[in-house]
């Protein structure tokens, strides 16, 4: 149950960061957006895993190339994110969002070969419908 909690609450921060980039962001360089977004989600990180006495550096080479390229992937997804926003609409972004599960559950299948179950099948074309239902309506 808490992991639907933690889900909900990502979504209402995700939907609460589209909408104050819509209202007061417009024009603003997307980039030093990106960079205070990282900065602090950064800071928030390194003050939880001290706190936690939860950080482990990373050990070997291919541990850091690991580390350095999720970093780089995560800050390019941020940034992608802010540049949506600004260019076709915090709406339109979220819509492309949500096909991220989706792309991912495919993937999972395709490269790690992991089985969709009929409960995520059935995930899938909720999701599907309400986005198509969302482009007519809209």
């Amino acid at each position: 149950m808490a992991g639907v909690a933690y889900a909900i609450g990502a979504a209402c921060c995700r939907t609460a960061v589209l909408l104050v980039t819509r209202a007061y962001l417009v024009g603003t360089d997307t980039r030093l957006t990106t960079w205070y977004s990282m900065l602090s989600s950064t800071a928030i990180f390194i003050a939880a895993a001290f706190a936690e006495h939860a950080w482990n550096m990373p050990q070997s080479a291919l541990s850091w190339t690991c580390l350095v390229a999720l970093s780089l992937a995560t800050t390019a997804a941020i940034l992608f994110v802010f540049l949506s926003t600004v260019r076709i609409g915090a709406f339109r972004t979220a819509v492309i969002m949500h096909l991220e599960p989706l792309t991912a559950t495919i993937l999972s299948a395709v490269v790690l070969a992991e089985v969709i179950t009929p409960v995520q099948a059935i995930g899938v074309i909720i999701m599907l419908a309400a986005l198509i239902a969302f482009q007519i309506w809209r």
